[in-house]
């Protein structure tokens, strides 16, 4: 008993001596495949164990240094007014200095020529660094107020619309408010809060959300580059209606001469009698009809583009089977300073007319 005892003891010891002397399980990437784990890892660094211990060493032999100066740009509000081709921009910015000692900034502006620009309410410590970049001291900790005034030019496009982009330090949070003259809608890159028309002033009001925006990208789209001018509208309508037991078909063509001024909207008036099915031109937005007194309904039509020259215009609606106390229907615009307009009436072969002055 005594002996396979020690025989089995013998052998559990065995055992041990060899699985603690079997070396760890290692795994050698060839080179060539190394593509292949940092396609599954993108963030792993490979190195050596050599070249890890130096690295090391290095970091723990170096003096320690200081933490990185820092400020944060924690508000800014801009106002800009349209004034003739340009725009005043007039500005306030909250910078946050975590810094005890007095830290440089880069204040990166751009499309915008300053007239002013105070620092907590004295001329600011500026210049131009690295790339004409504009440069401002920061004297020490806490909240700092930089005053800017500028100007921001404005661009026309061949569409009709009015551009401009301008650089801006970013901030946390922030707005721009834009003041226009006229009835102004914006396309931009930035979110847009508030957009207003203002019919008693003729003046628009636009606020943009720039908070987490740097570069802003705007067009305008309106009628207000000339206010003190009024736009001259000159129609020419060519108009088919064609009678038969089924009822009238209209089918209008209309050319539209838009001089001085652009204009987006216009505004057309046709008898309610007749039900309008389809508007259409190379420039349309939309379109929508409702019925005024006296028997007429309008048509408001809005185009994309706000720029002079010719528009044109179809038009098509029917109504009802004619009666035998038949006139034509009119389709005018509305506010035009000359309009004239011709008719071409196609009775079918059932029915004969006689036309009265």
């Amino acid at each position: 008993m005594i002996r396979i005892q020690l025989l089995f003891a013998a052998l559990l010891l065995f055992k041990w001596t060899i699985f603690s002397t079997v070396p760890p399980v290692r795994i050698h990437v060839p080179l060539s495949d190394l593509d292949v784990v940092q396609a599954k890892h993108p963030k792993a660094v490979l190195l050596g164990a050599e070249e890890y211990q130096r690295i090391k060493s290095a970091v723990k032999n170096s003096p320690n240094l200081a933490s990185p100066h820092a400020a944060a740009l924690q508000l800014a509000n801009y106002t800009a007014n349209f004034t003739e081709n340009q725009l005043r921009l007039s500005g306030q910015l909250e910078f946050v200095s975590l810094s005890d000692e007095a830290i440089d900034l880069i204040l990166p502006f751009q499309g915008i020529g300053f007239d002013r620009l105070h620092l907590d309410g004295n001329a600011a410590p500026l210049w131009l660094g690295d790339k004409g970049r504009l440069n401002i001291r920061l004297p020490g900790p806490g909240v700092h107020k930089i005053d800017v005034v500028g100007t921001v030019p404005l661009r026309d496009t061949p569409g009709g619309g009015t551009q401009f982009s301008l650089g801006l330090p970013g901030a946390v949070a922030g707005k721009l408010v834009l003041k226009l003259p006229g009835h102004q809608e914006i396309k931009t890159n930035a979110p847009v809060l508030r957009s207003e028309f203002d019919p008693t002033a003729d003046s628009s009001t636009i606020e943009l959300a720039i908070g987490g925006h740097e570069n802003i990208q705007a067009l305008l789209l309106g009628n207000g580059r000339r206010e003190d001018q009024r736009a001259i509208l000159i129609g020419n309508s060519a108009v088919t209606v064609s009678l038969d037991a089924a009822g009238q078909v209209l089918d209008a063509a209309y050319t539209l001469q838009v001089l001085r001024k652009g204009v987006r909207k216009f505004v057309f008036l046709l008898e309610a009698d007749w039900t309008v099915t389809e508007v259409t031109s190379p420039d349309l937005v939309r379109w929508s009809t409702h019925q005024i007194a006296d028997g007429v309904q309008e048509i408001e039509v809005e185009l994309r583009s706000s720029a002079t020259g010719t528009k044109s215009l179809r038009f098509k609606a029917h109504a009802s089977p004619a009666e035998l106390d038949w006139s034509g229907p009119r389709l005018l615009l509305k506010d035009a300073d000359f309009q004239r307009g011709h008719l071409m009436v196609d009775p079918g072969l059932a029915q004969t007319f006689r036309a009265e002055k």
